[in-house]
């Protein structure tokens, strides 16, 4: 349902005529009689119409909204709200207007004659609202009487403000959690928003949102499926997207905003570095900054055995040749332990052998790291097995000796 919601305060009202996108109301008093006449132009009028009263605001001014909005069809609800600045009655009055909105409302809110914390207030219940209640905003509306011209006083729309919040917010989990699934949502809500609207051509904040998202939302999914072949080229598409961002200035007064974007950005340049050892121990590092623990076991794992692919001449893409090593590695664990021979072994593999234990330090880390791993993966079901805080904490240990190490190893490598 479509509501249109506002404030009706107790100052002066004298008449003037107000304009929005180049369309012009008749003279009133009133900018709720402005909006609603604009609308109607448009065959855009409000399912319901709810004002927000002061008992006071009532009682010299109501029957003359009523009697001015009437005039063109429109019947509209007085809601009453104390307009007291106690603590208790803001939030009555907080509770009064929240209770005004349902699940799925489309709303256009005026915020004209709000008065004092009001305009705070109705942004927190707008906000709030937009969670719980999945309300859609169609738009903030200010009718700016101080800056009429010649008896005309222009609407401002403050959506805008609400699409800043919406951006902070969802980079902003983005960043933290390295999850985009809310910057979609935001995407499609705007677009279905403007299919309702009739609006053929989305604006460039909505294009270049849809764009990162996408990108993003493409990341996220390799990484958590620990794409490992897949995450430098999905970096580099997300951090064209996010420069994209940048650079298009979907909100040029917004660049307070791009701050957010500075963290990822740099973790985004590492991990599309072009070098597949540095890409992968960065891809390690976001997935430990994200709590993607299993995911950092499987890549900082998988980036040892590429490692020592490079190294010894595998081809790290091929399965049985990565395979072939690995089961090296595991053998050359077993001798350094001392539970295994290089007797055992064909000279061949002892040559690879040797030179893998000149990193033992590594390869005992990669021992420790392979066991939680696999702790993980088969969910516990084992004698032993480690609790969930011993994860973290095999990371914070082995990350480094593992780092350290693999770069050593990297400069034997001449092309990555």
């Amino acid at each position: 349902m479509r509501k249109f919601l506002s404030f009706l305060g107790t100052g002066k009202y004298d008449p003037v005529y107000y304009s929005m996108d180049g369309k012009l109301s008749s003279e009133t008093g009133f900018v709720q009689r402005a909006l609603l006449e604009l609308w109607q132009k448009q065959n855009e009028i409000p399912d319901r119409v709810i004002i927000f009263v002061t008992d006071q605001a009532y009682k010299e001014y109501w029957e003359k909204l009523r009697a001015e909005l009437e005039v063109l069809g429109v019947t509209p609800e007085d809601v009453r709200i104390s307009g007291v600045g106690r603590e208790d009655a803001l939030w009555a009055d907080f509770g009064i207007i929240l209770d005004c909105l349902d699940k799925g409302d489309e709303i256009d809110f005026d915020i004209t004659y709000s008065f004092r914390y009001q305009p705070i207030l109705a942004m927190l219940v707008i906000h709030l609202a937009r969670v719980v209640k999945e309300i859609r905003i169609r738009g903030i509306y200010y009718g700016n009487y101080v800056e009429r011209v010649n008896g005309v006083a222009p609407i401002l729309n403050l959506t805008n403000f609400v699409d800043m919040q919406d951006w902070i917010t969802n980079v902003y989990a983005f960043v933290k959690s390295g999850r985009a699934e809310s910057l979609s949502k935001w995407v499609k809500e705007k677009k279905d928003m403007m299919a309702r609207k009739n609006q053929s051509s989305p604006p460039p904040r909505v294009i270049v949102a849809e764009r990162l998202a996408n990108k993003w939302n493409q990341l996220a999914e390799n990484l958590q499926t620990c794409r490992g072949l897949e995450i430098s080229r999905s970096a580099k598409e997300a951090l064209a997207a996010l420069q994209q961002v940048r650079e298009e200035e979907a909100y040029p007064a917004f660049n307070p905003l791009y701050a957010l974007f500075d963290g990822v950005e740099g973790r985004l340049k590492k991990m599309a570095a072009g070098d597949h050892i540095e890409e992968s121990l960065e891809t390690v590092q976001w997935c430990l900054k994200h709590g993607l623990i299993q995911q950092a076991y499987t890549f900082l794992r998988e980036t040892v055995i590429t490692t020592f692919c490079l190294t010894e001449g595998y081809d790290y893409r091929n399965k049985d040749e990565r395979e072939e090593l690995n089961e090296l590695i595991r053998d050359t664990i077993k001798v350094i332990q001392g539970r295994s021979s290089l007797d055992n072994f064909q000279e061949e593999q002892q040559n690879v052998m040797r030179r893998l234990m000149e990193h033992a330090e590594l390869l005992m880390a990669f021992q420790r790291i392979s066991d939680l791993r696999n702790d993980i993966n088969h969910a516990g079901y084992r004698e032993n097995y480690s609790k969930s805080g011993k994860f973290l904490e095999g990371l914070k240990r082995d990350y480094p000796i593992i780092a350290y190490h693999l770069r050593q190893l990297r400069q034997k490598v001449k092309q990555v």
